[in-house]
């Protein structure tokens, strides 16, 4: 837990936690949402964040992209994301993420150089890295990223 903390504190302090297209992604702190509501519920890097994976026992799932250049893959992989039925799977098993990261000061902890975006990165309520995904992906291909971790979970 005390891994996980200092991890979300570095991540908020890194980078401004606005996504590319700025109107998309709106931060859902509030209790669970209809479930006719598909968007995929991003939480900022905070200590509730982490509280809330470690209360629940959910996985957290970052998405890093960077947000001073353009992206194509990023866009597509944001688009998968929010698919129906992907945007439901990842709110109701993971507690998902969104990082900003223009210079990659956060994603070179994670990587080598070179730094490649856009990358998906699922951890433990704990904060150990279980797996990373970089580049787009169809919405099937997501999902099927998405089960492997949320089998592990079951075995955990």
């Amino acid at each position: 837990m005390k891994y996980l903390f200092l991890f979300l504190l570095l991540l908020s302090c890194s980078a401004p936690q606005q996504p590319f297209p700025e109107a998309r992604l709106q931060y859902d702190d509030s209790p669970r949402r209809e479930s006719t509501d598909w968007k995929v519920q991003w939480h900022k890097p905070s200590q509730d964040t982490a509280d809330k994976a470690v209360q629940e026992r959910k996985f957290i799932l970052f998405f890093f992209q960077p947000m001073n250049t353009e992206c194509p893959a990023c866009e597509k992989l944001y688009i998968n994301l929010n698919d129906p039925s992907n945007a439901n799977f990842i709110n109701e098993n993971f507690v998902p993420i969104f990082i900003n990261d223009p210079e990659g000061l956060v994603l070179s902890k994670f990587q080598d150089n070179p730094l490649q975006y856009p990358t998906l990165m699922i951890t433990d309520w704990n904060g150990k890295i279980l797996s990373q995904r970089v580049g787009p992906a169809t919405p099937q291909a997501i999902r099927r990223y998405l089960n492997d971790a949320v089998k592990l979970r079951s075995r955990l």
